[in-house]
């Protein structure tokens, strides 16, 4: 290829930038770090750098409009060349400040409805980009801004729940890399808390699916997956929109073993975040039958588990806390007792330790067994959600 001219205009630059970004794209990538993709990456580089004083930097308030002539020239010249695929597609080849020009590249051009229409033309081709990149060390929090950054839009974010590669999100929050795990938990929270209509419908959708994934990373070995889907799980019962989804968690039997597994757990607050939602299964007028022999099978550890000081996760001070766990232990009491008059209800109701009864299932979709890419509730295939 014949040396690009040097750009001198906006439109000129972002022209070069694709220019260079389909370079780093036609580079084998068994050629290694070679000279050429050096070089490419570097031009890469300056371009992005070149756009921001000339576009967006020039004004100390970052909170200031850009100027809508000069936003409306950049965001269209982006349309017209695509380089947006090639840009994200090729992050990983860039320095750092360069990685940060992209994020700000793109929440620059989002400024502007037509972006946005744009965007959603192509986000078949670019969340699963971004999402398998979410889950790589060293691109993982470039990748996880500009989802955030698309995210902060209700259509983008629609598309994006309704992809397959939504679902890696749980396997990288399941990581070994803490930072990718809590990067990638917190770029799922904003998500489902952003728009709390979508995420209903999402959930009323896929809750089969959603529960196998969530009750796998409560399931995880890892205390900050553990937590962070704990209490991710405990906003959602929450809120009225989701009153579907509560009623099927609440009427899980396995849903119910893992939560009571958890509150013998030897992190305080685990147990106190495992209370929270455990209160709910207790307090529940409707339960299903299996649901309450599994809690009068195992009344008496119950209530050992709500009066042990570990269980109190130094909370004294919490006066609702103790009411409700003062409630969740009357009402535990209140349940009949086990009928030991008949040998043959004796063995069924037979009494064990909670983690010995109900061993947690072996098949969740994190698993250090199961690495498999997860595959989404059919119906995520099938529909699109409502805009």
């Amino acid at each position: 290829m014949f040396p690009l001219k040097k750009p001198k205009t906006l439109n000129e630059m972002v022209f070069a930038l694709n220019e260079w970004a389909q370079r780093l794209d036609h580079i084998p990538p068994e050629s290694g770090d070679s000279e050429a993709r050096r070089s490419s990456a570097d031009e890469v580089g300056k371009l992005l750098a070149n756009i921001r004083k000339a576009a967006w930097a020039r004004s100390s308030d970052s909170t200031a409009q850009p100027d809508p002539e000069q936003l409306a020239a950049l965001a269209k010249e982006v349309y017209s060349t695509d380089v947006i695929i090639p840009l994200l597609r090729n992050v990983m080849y860039l320095d750092f400040d360069a990685r940060k020009d992209v994020t700000s590249f793109v929440a620059f051009i989002l400024k502007r409805q037509p972006t946005v229409d744009y965007l959603q033309h192509r986000s078949t081709v670019l969340f699963p980009i971004l999402m398998k990149q979410a889950g790589t060390p060293e691109i993982h929090r470039t990748a996880c801004q500009v989802i955030r950054e698309f995210a902060r839009h209700e259509a983008l974010c629609s598309q994006l729940m309704n992809q397959q590669c939504f679902w890696l999100f749980f396997g990288h929050i399941d990581d070994v890399e803490f930072e990718v795990a809590t990067d990638n938990f917190s770029t799922l929270q904003e998500i489902l808390r952003n728009y709390p209509e979508l995420t209903a419908r999402f959930l009323n959708r896929n809750t089969d699916y959603f529960m196998k994934c969530i009750n796998g990373l409560i399931l995880s070995d890892g205390y900050v997956a553990k937590r962070q889907a704990l209490r991710l799980l405990f906003h959602l019962i929450r809120q009225q929109r989701n009153h579907k989804f509560l009623l099927a968690y609440v009427d899980s039997l396995e849903s119910l073993k893992l939560i009571m597994d958890q509150l013998r757990c030897k992190s305080k607050n685990i147990c106190f975040d495992a209370f929270q939602i455990f209160k709910i299964f207790v307090a529940n007028p409707n339960k299903q039958q299996a649901i309450l022999n599994v809690l009068i099978r195992n009344k008496r550890q119950l209530v050992e588990v709500l009066q042990s000081p570990h269980t109190l996760a130094d909370r004294h001070e919490n006066i609702q806390y103790q009411k409700e766990r003062e409630y969740v232990k009357r009402k535990i009491l209140s349940f009949p007792d086990i009928d030991t008059s008949n040998p043959a209800k004796q063995r069924t109701h037979q009494t064990h330790p909670l983690h010995q009864a109900y061993p947690p299932p072996n098949n969740h979709p994190h698993s250090q067994h199961s690495r498999s890419q997860p595959q989404p509730h059919p119906s995520a295939q099938s529909q699109r959600v409502p805009q």
